[in-house]
């Protein structure tokens, strides 16, 4: 079945002692990494161009958000006011869980690559007239 990024959720539950799950109003999404470097290994007696592959690059998630202090907008998770996004910077770890929709279903139920353990990379904000304040929070993968 195909996904719809419709109804998708977004939620990351910190490794504190008392986990917090936070859950995020999400407008898009994109992933970086999982490039593999080439690395020249020519030499005076190849006859062509040689290369050898380097590990994959680390996965990074980054979601642009609409910024709304209201825990009400997203149900029993906390406010994600810009002191919880710094807060977030100083935790080591945490769960990181994207969920879609599948055709035809009520609820999410396909997790996009399952639940990855993730660290808060960083944030920033932006804003334009007359449209609403929005930020971006990027996800370091981990594994």
């Amino acid at each position: 079945m195909a996904q719809t990024f419709n109804g998708a959720t977004l939620t990351f539950t910190d490794d504190s002692s008392t986990p917090v799950v936070y859950k995020f109003n999400v407008r898009d999404f994109s992933e970086a990494g999982n490039d593999r470097a080439a690395i020249d290994v020519t030499t005076s007696a190849s006859t062509r161009r040689q290369v050898l592959y380097g590990f994959a690059e680390a996965t990074e998630f980054t979601f642009e958000c609409v910024y709304d202090q209201d825990a009400d907008q997203v149900g029993t998770s906390p406010a994600i006011t810009r002191a919880v996004l710094e807060g977030l910077l100083l935790h080591n770890t945490g769960t990181l869980a994207i969920a879609f929709i599948d055709d035809n279903e009520a609820t999410p139920t396909d997790s996009f690559g399952g639940n990855r353990t993730a660290v808060v990379k960083g944030f920033t904000f932006s804003a334009e007239v007359d449209g609403a304040i929005v930020y971006s929070i990027t996800f370091g993968i981990l594994f």
